[in-house]
C-alpha cells in the first residue's frame, strides 16, 4: 500500500517524507513493514523491488534467472542461499526453496471386513 503522508516524518536519508509504505501480510497481525520515503529514495526502492522480482523463476529445478541454465542436482540443496553462482554465466543470484508436504492416508487391507463391497452410485 502506498499513500501520501504530510505529517512531517523523515525518510532514512533525512529528507522530508512524501510517501509512506505499509505492508501487512496477515490482517490478524501488526504491520510487517512501515517506512517513510522521500521521492528519491522511494524511486530507488521501487526500482530495486522491480529488479528483484521481474525475473523471478518458479521451476522444478534450480534455474539461473539470467541465462536459464538448470541444475540437475537441485534436490541436493536443502537451504535457501542468498549467494548462488551460475556455472554457465557466472552471475550471482538468490535461491529460495519452497517445499510442499502432502499427507496421503488409505485404509489398510488387513482391516477390510470380509463382507465389504464397493458401493456403486
Amino acid at each position: 500500500m502506498r499513500f501520501k503522508d504530510y505529517t512531517g516524518s523523515k525518510c532514512k536519508c533525512g529528507e522530508l517524507s512524501t510517501t509512506r509504505i505499509t505492508v501487512n501480510h496477515d490482517e490478524n497481525k501488526p504491520t510487517d513493514y512501515d517506512r517513510h520515503f522521500c521521492d528519491k529514495c522511494f524511486n530507488r526502492y521501487e526500482r530495486e523491488i522491480n529488479w528483484e522480482h521481474d525475473f523471478e523463476r518458479r521451476e522444478d529445478e534450480i534455474t539461473c534467472p539470467y541465462c536459464g541454465a538448470e541444475w540437475v542436482d537441485s534436490w541436493e540443496y536443502q537451504d535457501d542461499d542468498d549467494n548462488m553462482v551460475c556455472d554457465e554465466c557466472g552471475k550471482h543470484f538468490a535461491l529460495e526453496i519452497e517445499r510442499e508436504i502432502i499427507y496421503i492416508t488409505t485404509r489398510r487391507i488387513a482391516d477390510m471386513p470380509e463382507d465389504w463391497e464397493v458401493e456403486n452410485d
